[in-house]
């Protein structure tokens, strides 16, 4: 079973004693479970990583590694990596034997489409934080986000909130227009400009917005 959002989906594998072919040794011992995603957007086939890796590989910390290469003991697993509104095909495969000679099994597939973000009346984003913190290493290095050029670090950091805020409120245009917002440590230049432009264009807009904006 795979539970699909927008950025990222959760994969959930179980299996049945009877069915299985090999009950008793799908329990104990060197089994183990991989997963092999594909991109329909781009045909391009991998190996899902992780940072769980078998000790005699003697591998450092907070090393990414294929789960064909270190296949998991677990059935539940998250993939952070994928994009919205995109078609994937995930493969779980049980995997067995000792570390550097381990053979494929049983596998099953399933395909699915991550959500899209903004659809309907209501849209919902998430930005990256505390949570993303061995990404952005992997990714930026021990720089802070305003140290990496172009801003991409704070793109990164985004993963969208920001320009969609931007696109909402820059929305809200004449009289038959208002703006609500609930927020929390509100100092965001750019929003706070945003905010700020919407009674201007005859948008009805409450005035704790107007003066925080001010400000």
């Amino acid at each position: 079973m795979v539970i699909a959002a927008a950025l990222i989906t959760l994969l959930a594998a179980s299996f049945s004693l009877k069915q299985s072919a090999h009950p008793p040794r799908l329990l104990r011992g060197r089994n183990f479970l991989g997963r092999l995603r594909l991109d329909h957007a781009n045909e391009r086939r991998a190996w899902l990583q992780g940072f769980k890796a078998f000790r005699s590989a003697n591998l450092s910390g907070g090393v990414l590694v294929s789960t064909r290469e270190h296949p998991l003991q677990t059935f539940l697993w998250s993939d952070f990596t994928v994009r919205n509104k995109r078609e994937y095909t995930y493969r779980v495969v049980a995997i067995r034997g000792q570390p550097g000679a381990l053979v494929e099994g049983e596998n099953v597939e399933v395909r699915i489409t991550t959500e899209n973000e903004d659809r309907d009346t209501h849209a919902i984003y998430f930005n990256r934080g505390v949570a993303g913190s061995q990404a952005y290493t992997r990714k930026f290095g021990d720089r802070r986000p305003d140290e990496v050029p172009n801003r991409e670090a704070w793109r990164w950091l985004s993963r969208g909130l920001f320009e969609a805020m931007l696109d909402f409120v820059g929305k809200a245009r004449g009289p038959n227009s208002a703006v609500r917002a609930a927020v929390y440590e509100f100092n965001q230049g750019a929003v706070l400009q945003a905010f700020a432009k919407a009674p201007r264009f005859g948008c009805r807009c409450p005035n704790y917005l107007r003066r925080t904006s001010d400000s």
